[in-house]
């Protein structure tokens, strides 16, 4: 069993040694604080890393992601019609509930 300090866990997960010791103190990252300094086991460490790795599930879904759309949708959908912006339906709206009113009358003072 190879026990590794902050500096080596840190060079060997390629983090910042701030981040190691951060991510040790929430327990995201298995290590023991032996009075003053961190100590990790390497096995440990290799667990750490291999619990990162995409799940088959992950993979797949990320692999879905990166598929051209052209090649999933269908070619002879009806395209329904342009849409109005939020602003435009939200004015639209306002103008058919506005309640109706009079003109203002002016002002007309006699001297």
């Amino acid at each position: 069993m190879l026990t590794l300090s902050l500096d080596e866990a840190s060079s060997f997960l390629k983090l910042h040694p701030q981040e190691v010791s951060k991510r040790a103190r929430l327990g995201i990252l298995p290590g023991a604080k032996v009075g003053r300094r961190w100590v990790f086991i390497e096995t440990d460490l290799a667990d750490y890393l291999r619990s990162l790795y995409p799940t088959r599930t992950q993979a797949v879904s990320a692999s879905l992601r990166y598929r051209r759309p052209e090649s999933w949708h269908s070619t002879n959908a009806k395209k329904s019609g342009g849409s109005i912006s939020p602003l435009q339906a939200a004015n639209a709206l306002e103008r058919l509930l506005a309640a109706e009113t009079e003109p203002r009358r002016k002002n007309c003072t006699t001297s």
